[in-house]
Formats: C-alpha cells, structure tokens, sequence
C-alpha cells in the first residue's frame, strides 16, 4: 500500500501500445533497415581509417625479445578497417534499428572527435597528397619568402 499512488503512473507505460517506437522515421524494433546498415558501414570504415592515421607507413623491423624479427602486420592493418565495418554492418542488419541507431550514433561522435583531434595531421597529408611542388616555406620574422 506505500507504493500504491505509482501503479497508475507505471501502468501506462506497461503497456506496448502506449510506447512511441519510430524515432527520425525509424522504427526501432525492425531489423534488416539497409539504410541504416550502409550508413554505419561507411561511418565504421571513416572511423577505423582516422584511428589509424598516425599509425607509421612502413612497417618497422622491431626484434623480439629472444632476438626474433616481430612479423609484418602492415597487410593486416589494411584489412582491418573493412573486416571491422563489415562485422558491425552485419550486427546492424541483424539486431533491431534501435541497436543500429545506436552504434550509429556512436560511430559519427567518434568520427567528429578523430576530425577534430587529427586536424594537423590531416591537413599536412592533403597538402602532401594534393600539392605536387616543394612546399613554401615563409619565415615569420621577415615576412617574405625563404
């Protein structure tokens, strides 16, 4: 009897037909959305390419120590971006569309903080992409070419 001014607050929301299950246009207990699996897809792949942008290019002979040479992981961590994606778009199409808004989200939150954390590097390795020539190099003081 103490409790007894809830059960007419809870027991609307006992209910299954009481509870909005669309959010954006998505319902959220139907599985298969393919729109949502491409979005995540390609959300993942941007995510794991960002994560390993600082990751050196050439694959350094680092020895073990027993006095091995540690294998070449570099094919692996080329793979990796597109074996990752692709387990979490397979998860997104299986498990309902509230999972795959989730990992949705998730993904693009993480995918804002590489941009925004990496911005130097990613800059710096489109202007070495882009720009065929030496580049210029200004000094500060003097405020004229070098």
């Amino acid at each position: 009897l103490l409790y007894s001014f809830f059960r007419s607050f809870w027991e609307r929301y006992l209910d299954f037909e009481n509870i909005n299950h669309t959010f954006l246009w998505i319902d959220l207990f139907e599985k298969g959305n393919w729109v949502l699996t491409g979005i995540v897809f390609i959300l993942n792949v941007a995510q794991m390419k960002l994560t390993q942008i600082i990751q050196p290019k050439k694959p350094q002979n680092q020895k073990l120590p027993n006095g091995q040479v540690m294998p070449d992981m570099s094919k692996m961590l080329k793979f990796m971006p597109w074996f990752m994606a692709l387990m979490m778009a397979s998860i997104v199409y299986v498990s309902n569309s509230a999972v795959g808004l989730y990992l949705l989200t998730t993904s693009l939150f993480s995918v804002c903080q590489y941009s925004i954390q990496y911005r130097p590097v990613i800059k710096t390795q489109r202007k070495a992409k882009f720009w065929s020539k030496d580049p210029i190099i200004i000094n500060p003081e003097e405020g004229e070419k070098a």
